[in-house]
């Protein structure tokens, strides 16, 4: 029974955080204007933050550059960290739950 629960929290914060999550990493990869160092870093996460953005807003496909016609498709890669943050999310609560049992049981 509390697989079923856990199956069911993995699949709701899965389904919510990976079309952020991929636009975030979209978005810190495609800066090629960005140079070396802080400011380097910074630019690359400010933009990872507007792609979040423009990714949730275009279900997957952000356009580049301000172009309404030059679309990339995400949707292969938010399939991709949905299956990844549904796994690991799983993981961790099995894991807790062991642990608890675990714990439980030596004292």
């Amino acid at each position: 029974m509390l697989s079923r629960k856990y199956f069911k929290i993995s699949l709701i914060i899965s389904s919510i955080a990976c079309l952020p999550l991929t636009g975030f990493i979209y978005g810190f990869l495609i800066c090629s204007a960005c140079g070396n160092g802080f400011e380097s870093i910074t630019g690359r996460i400010f933009l990872g933050f507007i792609y979040t953005f423009f990714t949730i807003l275009s279900f997957g496909k952000p356009w580049i550059g301000g172009g309404v016609l030059s679309h990339v498709n995400l949707r292969p890669y938010v399939l991709l960290s949905f299956i990844l943050i549904f796994v690991l999310v799983y993981t961790v609560l099995i894991l807790q739950k062991n642990r608890k049992q675990i714990n439980k049981d030596i004292i």
